[in-house]
């Protein structure tokens, strides 16, 4: 950590990103992950810009998984060949209206490429859905048009809902690349 001087006088403090990795860890904004020698970071249950399943909703736990494997689909889309041991997982998270889902990247601990990937998907995850997200969406019945937008009910088999904290395996598109 040090102090330095802007162009314009003033006074900024500069942290290295093992700093910054100490405090946000000790801030809770850098998550210790309990999967082992590995570290996460929460990205998100959808796009910035999309709406998601509210928690506490009916079928939230069905709509929150087809959301959330449609947006480590997309980010495997846009974020190709992770380093090793780099993964796109769902993870679930206490919420006073009981738990909810979200998109983290799992990286080793102290594997500084899988690190800066990580944080490279943090810093760029999109604003809205890409075409194969949501035509992935709609396959499973997730846009209704019959319906108002606020009763969307998705069509999806149980099995096909994985478990929590699942790792979200690749498309078989994702495979041809």
């Amino acid at each position: 950590m040090k102090l330095v001087k802007t162009a314009s006088g003033e006074k900024k403090l500069r942290l290295s990103r093992k700093e910054w990795k100490v405090i946000g860890k000790k801030a809770s904004f850098v998550k210790i992950s309990q999967f082992g020698n590995t570290e996460y970071l929460e990205i998100g249950s959808t796009p910035n810009g999309e709406d998601c399943a509210q928690v506490g909703s009916d079928d939230y736990s069905i709509k929150s998984r087809v959301e959330g494997r449609a947006y480590a689909h997309q980010l495997m889309r846009m974020f190709p060949n992770p380093p090793d041991g780099v993964t796109f997982t769902l993870k679930s998270f206490p919420h006073d209206f009981g738990s909810y889902l979200e998109v983290v990247v799992k990286y080793p601990i102290d594997n500084e490429e899988a690190e800066n990937f990580a944080f490279n998907v943090e810093n760029n995850a999109p604003e809205n859905w890409d075409e194969e997200a949501k035509a992935e969406l709609t396959a499973k019945g997730y846009f209704n048009q019959s319906q108002p937008e606020e009763t969307m009910s998705p069509q999806v088999n149980p099995k096909d809902m994985g478990q929590q904290n699942d790792i979200i395996p690749p498309s078989p598109k994702d495979l041809q690349q």
